[in-house]
């Protein structure tokens, strides 16, 4: 590999690394009772980008179901202090985790991600009343 190629990519590796640090972690805590149960207190999500719901799409080979579970799974990246990610695994293992409670808890983060990544009803309804056609 060139010297340039190398610096090219430590370059590109240093503002990805900078890109994710100031990436907005939208924290939601757990009930105190589910909280108890799976021994977790809080997730932290981020807005997810146009290329991760790529990834997500390309991941769930086209099944509805499997896209929906895909996009919370990839917009999870923490639970309580401890980094969550697809591409070590990490969010899988959380994902998969078959402790009591573990239901309720994806069911939270759907809502989670839905309160994230959709806009208000104001604010569609106000958007498509904005509608405008010309020739």
């Amino acid at each position: 590999m060139s010297r340039d190629t190398n610096k090219d990519l430590e370059a590109f590796e240093r503002a990805a690394l900078s890109a994710e640090a100031q990436r907005v972690v939208e924290w939601f805590d757990l009930p105190s009772g589910l909280a108890k149960k799976l021994g977790v207190k809080r997730v932290g999500l981020v807005e997810l980008t146009s290329n991760e719901e790529l990834m997500c799409a390309g991941r769930s080979r086209n099944e509805p179901i499997r896209l929906a579970i895909e996009l919370m799974k990839e917009a999870v990246r923490y639970v309580d202090e401890a980094k969550l990610n697809t591409a070590d695994g990490s969010a899988d293992l959380f994902w998969g985790s078959r402790k009591q409670g573990m239901s309720s808890l994806r069911q939270l983060i759907l809502s989670a991600y839905g309160l994230i990544h959709n806009p208000t009803g104001d604010d569609t309804a106000n958007f498509l009343r904005s509608r405008q056609s010309t020739i």
